[in-house]
């Protein structure tokens, strides 16, 4: 099969992209001695990581707006509680279409020596220093290898890059070669549109995550914190899979963090349970104490009384008859009061467990969507790179 050798200020694109052109990839300014065609810049080698400007990655775009969509869908729910909780359940109506109304307004703004050259290419040496010096967040894959290179051609003791290697960025963009300049700007744009449109699938995802969060007890201090620390560290560990995807792999995505988030907040639910039990517990024993005292004394008195037969002694003997009466009825409260505030706080872990769940449901579906369109952009690709490969032409080498 014939492959071409690579030079620098080649046209590069990457899966993750939304600056909607191309790049180039090259070096790091060095001088450079090889072998080259005539009038053309130094061949690339697979550690040749070099590109020119950023590609505008799309995860720290989704992380930041995100997050920011999910606390508008948290902030959105609580004030839908309060108001619903301060007017008795009259304006649900009006709540119901609000909230309806927030969330179409939040979808619509919501990556040889045996090598034989063709005849007419002119081979010279040169020695010049070359490369790009600007520095940008894509230089994450300076010190990277491509891999998919020549077996046979060697360039400072390093193997030179073909048109089918490909580049794997640590956050999973997936960056290929496209010699036909038209071409690259073709699929930088397709690429470019469809992670702008997956940005905007993010923030509908977390809006609705943050507004079933904030309407199943979640908009409180501790939930929120638990929320957002449990969506930065999946930020901060989240990658695409695009080179699994590009190349048939099957992978798996971990929702490690996003489950342990919920144990942990169903786990402080379930303490804050407790020690509100604990509490009404202690509360409910000191009750019985000083009912137990106050129905002692109101036997004695009522004893004395009807030893006596005094007015003193009767009367004393009533008003410790209506203290007895008043400490067993804030026993009996305390009682009702201790498995209220127990079935109220199971029944907020539970609520908030069923919203985790439901939570989970929606990203899936987002999840889902967004990786569909991922899969449908990586077969474009495919095609663009195929239709590259076939109007380039000029080969340059035969083997690998």
């Amino acid at each position: 099969m014939a492959y071409n050798i690579i030079y620098q200020d080649v046209n590069i694109v990457c899966t993750n992209m939304t600056s909607g052109v191309p790049q180039q990839i090259g070096c790091e300014p060095q001088p450079r001695f090889e072998i080259m065609q005539e009038g053309a810049s130094p061949m690339l080698t697979c550690r040749d990581c070099k590109i020119s400007s950023s590609f505008i990655c799309k995860l720290p775009q989704s992380m930041s707006t995100g997050l920011l969509s999910f606390l508008a869908g948290v902030v959105i729910a609580a004030a839908v509680l309060a108001i619903v909780i301060g007017t008795g359940g009259v304006a649900a109506a009006a709540v119901g279409a609000f909230m309806l109304g927030a969330a179409s307004t939040t979808a619509a703004t919501s990556m040889l020596i045996g090598a034989a050259v063709v005849a007419g290419t002119t081979v010279f040496a040169a020695s010049l220093t070359y490369g790009y010096q600007s520095k940008h967040d894509c230089d994450v894959v300076l010190g990277m290898s491509w891999s998919i290179y020549h077996q046979a051609i060697l360039v400072q003791g390093q193997h030179a890059i073909i048109d089918q290697s490909i580049l794997e960025c640590p956050r999973g963009g997936l960056i290929t070669l496209i010699m036909d300049k038209g071409i690259a700007q073709e699929a930088a744009s397709m690429i470019s549109t469809s992670n702008k449109e997956q940005i905007w699938e993010e923030v509908k995802s977390q809006f609705f995550q943050g507004l079933i969060g904030g309407l199943t007890a979640g908009a409180n201090p501790i939930s929120l914190t638990i929320s957002c620390s449990c969506y930065m560290i999946n930020w901060w560990g989240k990658k695409s899979h695009h080179a699994e995807i590009y190349q048939d792999l099957d992978y798996e995505e971990s929702s490690a963090v996003d489950t342990a988030g919920k144990v942990i907040d169903a786990g402080y639910g379930l303490y804050e349970t407790g020690k509100g039990d604990l509490a009404a517990q202690q509360a409910l024993k000191k009750a019985q104490a000083n009912a137990v005292a106050q129905n002692t004394g109101a036997e004695r008195l009522s004893k004395e009384a009807e030893l006596s037969r005094t007015k003193a002694s009767t009367k004393h003997a009533n008003i410790q008859k209506g203290v007895a009466e008043k400490a067993n009825a804030a026993v009996k409260k305390a009682k009702v009061s201790r498995w209220t505030q127990l079935a109220r706080g199971l029944g907020q872990v539970g609520l908030g467990l069923a919203g985790g769940y439901f939570s989970g449901k929606v990203a899936d579906y987002y999840n889902k969507k967004e990786t569909d369109m991922e899969v449908d952009i990586l077969n474009k690709l495919r095609q663009e790179i195929r239709k590259d490969r076939e109007t380039t032409g000029k080969v340059i080498s035969y083997e690998i």
